[in-house]
């Protein structure tokens, strides 16, 4: 049987994901398994850029990375392509992230790889599996899954 963990919200918080995934490590002990990351890696916490940094660096061979866009990151990218877009991202956490791509102030946004938001702008927005689907925040139950709006999911 083939474990899945999902692995919500990090927030900046480059720490508490390396801590989850030694716990996933050590509970999975051997064999495949797969980790669902539900977005929100940036905003708040002191090392978003680190969060991002890992997660588009994956390197545990026995652990499989799906990796699905939140909102923080759809913020993130939006005030960093559209300047008309940057005072919403500042006030959900967006200068916490920019100090920690290293803008002092956490204003400049010129700090902001274009590889990290590549990587963003490419995430999905679900993950099913055999028992399970997989979104960042809610489903419309209205809805077939091929209809649903990034705003939902």
């Amino acid at each position: 049987m083939s474990l899945t963990y999902a692995i919500p919200d990090i927030h900046g918080r480059a720490d508490l994901l390396e801590a989850a995934l030694a716990r996933i490590e050590e509970h999975r002990r051997c064999g495949q398994a797969t980790v669902v990351s539900l977005g929100d890696y940036v905003d708040r916490g002191p090392d978003s850029a680190g969060v991002i940094e890992r997660l588009m660096t994956w390197d545990l061979q026995e652990l499989r990375l799906v990796a699905l866009k939140g909102n923080h990151e759809a913020m993130m990218l939006d005030a960093c392509r559209r300047p008309s877009e940057r005072d919403r991202w500042l006030r959900n956490g967006g200068e916490e992230t920019l100090r920690s791509y290293g803008s002092p102030a956490g204003d400049d946004f010129s700090v902001v790889p274009e590889c990290h938001l590549d990587w963003i702008a490419q995430l999905g927005l679900m993950h099913a599996d055999t028992h399970r689907l997989y979104v960042h925040a809610a489903v419309d139950p209205e809805l077939p899954l091929e209809a649903q709006t990034e705003e939902t999911l």
